[in-house]
């Protein structure tokens, strides 16, 4: 290898960094990258590259297309493995992922990112600046985060969450207002989201939601294990109803008694 270091500052979703690419993205990526390169007047080394390892379904970044992933995309599967046994060979996509078969990140991100690594490691030492915030320290326990090369800054500065957003905005990042609805910003079609941030997404992004929908009638897996998207926006349209009907409650007996009885309707 030479003797240098390249500095590679990988981000787990987009982010905004005028100097090299002129994208928006999201706040512990982007508190990340303006300070790593303050960090180091006068360095010796400089900044080769930075990483981009989205899962190409953030707002604003398009979709993935007709044939994603999760529905018509041609799968090699291998026999005798758990999901072969539970869901066969022959099934076209991926199907939506779930908590025990996060496929989007293995398929979306990380094989991007090795695939990316494993011709710079053939001349370079790399040293990757990985965006976790403070408030995110059970994410170094994971195997993935605990290589010597790796470095955490936001971690070290004792940088949380709402640092990294609070310093964004105090340098005009808005993401067009995205954190006035969600807590959180990621990939808008995940299943792994809260029933909060679907209702979002419903109520304030119908062009989103219709794609989530066609998505989700073309595969063959359910979206939730409660409620395909066709499902959750019968139940977010019944709350609307059932709280202008003078209920207070969304999850009490009497809500779930009354959403079973409004979703055997539609079977």
């Amino acid at each position: 290898n030479h003797q240098c270091t390249v500095i590679l500052i990988e981000l787990p979703c987009i982010f905004f960094l005028p100097e090299i690419l002129d994208i928006q993205g999201f706040s512990a990526s982007a508190g990340i990258t303006e300070p790593v390169l303050e960090s180091f007047p006068g360095r010796a080394f400089s900044v080769y590259s930075v990483f981009y390892r989205g899962s190409r379904c953030n707002f604003d970044c398009g979709t993935i297309g007709n044939n994603a992933p999760v529905a018509e995309h041609p799968i090699e599967r291998k026999e005798n493995t758990l999901y072969a046994q539970r869901y066969g060979m022959n099934r076209p996509g991926y199907g939506w992922a779930g908590p025990k078969m996060r496929w989007c990140t293995q398929v979306l991100k990380d094989h991007p990112r090795e695939k990316f690594f494993s011709k710079l490691k053939e001349d370079y030492d790399i040293i990757e600046y990985v965006g976790i915030a403070a408030d995110e320290g059970y994410r170094l326990e994971r195997k993935c985060n605990q290589r010597d090369n790796m470095r955490f800054p936001l971690v070290e500065w004792g940088m949380t969450e709402a640092d990294c957003l609070q310093y964004c905005k105090d340098r005009g990042y808005d993401w067009s207002g995205l954190y006035d609805h969600f807590s959180r910003v990621s990939c808008w079609c995940c299943p792994l989201q809260s029933l909060t941030e679907l209702r979002v997404l419903y109520r304030n992004f119908p062009d989103l939601w219709e794609q989530l929908k066609k998505w989700d009638s073309m595969t063959w897996r359910k979206f939730r294990a409660d409620y395909s998207v066709l499902e959750l926006e019968r139940r977010f349209d019944f709350e609307e109803e059932w709280l202008k009907a003078g209920n207070t409650s969304l999850r009490n007996k009497a809500f779930f008694d009354a959403l079973k009885d409004r979703l055997a309707q539609f079977e």
